[in-house]
């Protein structure tokens, strides 16, 4: 059995820390179904294809898994926390509001307290709404204060520099895997990562050593100057066995190879 939507049950496990969700069929996962004392998420081989909807900054994850999905590009969008605050505050208002009408003992100052919280809800979604300007709303936030690992391997990100600028706000982050990625076809992905993200310790699971730094330095100003050096991608190959070619006159050749070639 695959999952291919969440719902509100995982709510009820409010001090579940691992949430583990590899091999489904997810298309989105809203932030209001996620358990608020999180710290691991892991969301690979799944569908994903936009993170319009998955705003997981009020969460203290510790690791976001996120490979083997269809995400193209990333997008970061401070103002979407105030919406998920007024979304946390209005079913906080129910939950009061449902309590008062259980207790009736209660019932008057629960309500009036529920009133106030439902009005503080409609000044932060007005706020919300002022400084969205009638934009589309369509961010992926990240925890800034405490992701430490981020796995975004085996996705479709081309854009190198539009990603490390995302990525670049997770001031803890510390483990960041891109390999599988178009962009890591850039020939100085590898240094324009290292150099653009100092707080980082390992790329695509190796371990940056004082010398890959030192190496790097200077190579995020360098490809800002010469635009060209990330617009471009190389790819090398090698082909060992050839098999249903037919066969053609093979000349040897002396020198230092020391083997024959095949003229085609």
């Amino acid at each position: 059995m695959q999952i291919t939507e969440l719902d509100d049950g995982l709510l009820k496990c409010a001090d579940l820390q691992e949430l583990i969700l590899t091999g489904n069929h997810l298309t989105s996962v809203p932030l209001h179904y996620l358990p608020p004392n999180l710290k691991v998420l892991e969301l690979c081989y799944n569908e994903l294809e936009t993170t319009s909807d998955l705003c997981i900054s009020s969460l203290e994850l510790i690791h976001l898994g996120l490979a083997y999905n269809k995400l193209s590009a990333l997008d970061l969008q401070p103002s979407n926390c105030t919406l998920v605050s007024a979304v946390r505050s209005q079913d906080q208002c129910t939950s009061k509001l449902a309590s008062a009408v259980r207790s009736q003992d209660q019932c008057t100052s629960i309500l009036a307290s529920a009133v106030r919280s439902q009005d503080q809800c409609t000044s932060i979604l007005a706020s919300a709404d002022e400084l969205e300007c009638n934009m589309v709303i369509r961010s992926f936030l990240f925890p800034r204060s405490s992701l430490l690992s981020l796995d975004l391997s085996y996705n479709r990100l081309a854009d190198l520099p539009a990603v490390i600028k995302v990525i670049a706000e997770l001031k803890q982050l510390c483990n960041l895997s891109l390999k599988g990625n178009p962009l890591t076809l850039v020939p100085c992905y590898h240094g324009y990562t290292v150099d653009s993200l100092a707080g980082i310790t390992s790329l695509d699971d190796s371990e940056i050593t004082a010398l890959e730094r030192e190496k790097a330095s200077g190579m995020a100003d360098l490809c800002e100057k010469q635009t060209e050096l990330i617009m471009c991608a190389r790819v090398h190959f090698q082909v060992k066995i050839l098999n249903g070619l037919p066969e053609l006159e093979e000349v040897g050749v002396e020198g230092c190879f020391g083997y024959a070639h095949h003229c085609y």
